[in-house]
């Protein structure tokens, strides 16, 4: 097995079709648009880009490239979403006018304290387009493969501000897709988005242009994760 460092030596390849992007988000425009220049095709792990201007340059760098991009939700894949769609969308439940779709709370100020880093970590590398941050293992959780040893917790790059969307683009890319696959509105989106705490909205709001609102609202006196 060949390893690189740096994406681009493997982007170089001639004998590559296809690449799989499984990077902390605030790589995956980057390297995504690098790979539709070399005219790999894509499949991209959830979120699609770490910001909305990255989202939009993405689609313009597979559309000149003429290169397909796939992006992972593999909840989309489970029978018992696509059970769960299919019941929604026949009407099994009556007509949706509300979707509580739960994903937790966003990120949170970073505040972890600065460790030496590993003489094995690139953290120039691993920062990319970044400002700078301090290092700490909760970002990135050490792996072993000789011997092999996964990591003993969930990288928490994802829940701090300015590295991650905490819950609402970690949970929220599977959460509140399926919301809105099983109302019908892929092919649209909400025509509106609240924040939270906007005009005294509780809840991140999205509003759809068939009327059915979808919220980060819980669902249960447990406040679990789900639709």
């Amino acid at each position: 097995m060949d390893v690189y460092e740096n994406y681009k030596d493997l982007l170089a390849r001639d004998d590559i079709d296809a690449v799989v992007i499984a990077t902390p988000d605030h790589w995956h425009a980057f390297i995504a648009i690098d790979a539709c220049k070399a005219k790999k095709h894509i499949y991209l792990e959830k979120p699609l880009t770490f910001t909305i201007k990255e989202g939009q340059e993405l689609v313009k760098a597979v559309r000149e490239n003429n290169v397909i991009l796939g992006v992972g939700s593999q909840q989309r894949s489970d029978p018992n979403f696509q059970h769960a769609v299919k019941m929604v969308q026949e009407g099994k439940i009556g007509k949706v006018e509300k979707v509580n779709a739960y994903v937790g709370p966003g990120p949170h100020p970073y505040d972890l304290p600065e460790e030496p880093v590993p003489a094995d970590l690139n953290w120039k590398m691993w920062l990319g387009p970044l400002e700078y941050f301090h290092y700490n293992s909760r970002l990135n959780p050490p792996i072993s493969l000789d011997p092999e040893q996964n990591e003993s917790y969930w990288a928490e790059w994802r829940y701090n501000k300015g590295l991650g969307g905490g819950y609402t683009t970690d949970w929220g890319a599977h959460n509140f897709d399926i919301a809105q696959w099983g109302i019908g509105m892929d092919k649209s989106g909400p025509v509106e988005i609240i924040p939270a705490g906007y005009a005294g909205t509780e809840f991140l709001t999205f509003k759809y242009d068939n009327g059915v609102v979808v919220t980060n609202e819980p669902f249960d006196e447990g406040k679990n994760i789900g639709n």
